[in-house]
């Protein structure tokens, strides 16, 4: 079974809510050779809902959204939303899910604790049901907080993306 290391990392900026950035780094170690792929992405200070966040709406379980001219809802963006979106983007980046192995590093508590159900989310719901969901198709997946902006190279490569 492969093993996959992912570092995740987000935040909003200047402001929380605002625009926010989200950024992961997965590594693959097979026969030998290291695998290493980042990616990362931005949101504007205001961001469209996905299908789970529109279920989550109708439901009254998600954030106040704004409604847009064409239809479309749209929430500001948070710190908390950022680190969980980065994990669920990693993840959604892995194949053959039903054979690997995953641990996840983050320097959020709130990330790591909600989508691992050790906590209740009570905010970002949406969300943590989508990576709920995303993560039953995986064998095993485990959670590692790391203290942000500290002594974990790859969490501080992960964190100037």
């Amino acid at each position: 079974m492969q093993k996959i290391n992912i570092f995740a990392d987000g935040a909003a900026e200047p402001t929380n809510p605002g625009p926010g950035g989200w950024a992961a780094i997965l590594v693959a170690k097979n026969k030998g050779e290291i695998y290493k792929k980042s990616i990362c992405g931005y949101f504007p200070a205001e961001t469209q809902l996905g299908e789970v966040g529109l279920r989550m709406l109708k439901l009254g379980k998600t954030r106040k959204p704004i409604e847009k001219p064409d239809g479309t809802f749209w929430v500001a963006t948070t710190n908390n939303r950022m680190e969980i979106y980065s994990i669920l983007a990693a993840l959604k980046m892995i194949r053959r899910p039903e054979d690997v192995e995953v641990e996840v590093f983050s320097d959020s508590q709130v990330a790591i604790n909600c989508l691992s159900g050790t906590w209740r989310a009570k905010e970002n719901l949406d969300m943590i049901q989508e990576g709920r969901e995303l993560m039953t198709k995986f064998d095993k997946i485990t959670f590692t907080w790391v203290k942000g902006h500290a002594d974990n190279t790859a969490q501080n490569e992960v964190d100037t993306l």
